[in-house]
């Protein structure tokens, strides 16, 4: 396992895994790192606000190659997909956008989005 993937499991407080239909389903920690040791499913962790020393909501996503996200969707508030590594393709409002390790994409409040997971990557949705 990365050890970006490790620090994220270690210092969130809330776990999901995003099943094929997109839906994410609440799973305690332990399960958290085996869903990552499988690379089947994305994990979705929350809680990342005191580690990355941000006033904001910060979650991340450890998204395995082929692996489902969220469907198409909005969110009430401004984010930036910072993505720590690997790459992220994202649909934003139609357009296909890349994201590698180290880059990021604002996403304005209300636009819809989708992650699409071609690659391995692992990001951070963090409110801005």
């Amino acid at each position: 396992m990365l050890d970006c993937n490790q620090t994220i499991l270690n210092n969130g407080s809330t776990f999901y895994y995003i099943d094929a239909e997109g839906l994410e389903h609440s799973i305690e920690q332990p399960e958290a790192v085996a869903k990552v040791v499988e690379s089947k499913y994305t994990v979705k962790v929350e809680g990342l606000e005191a580690f990355y020393k941000h006033d904001k909501s910060v979650h991340a996503f450890i998204s395995p190659s082929g692996s489902t996200s969220f469907n198409t969707h909005s969110d009430p508030i401004d984010l930036e997909i910072r993505c720590l590594h690997g790459r992220k393709w994202m649909n934003v409002a139609g357009v296909i956008r890349y994201v590698v390790g180290g880059g990021q994409i604002h996403i304005r409040k209300n636009v819809p989005h989708k992650a699409i997971n071609t690659c391995y990557s692992v990001c951070l949705s963090w409110e801005v």
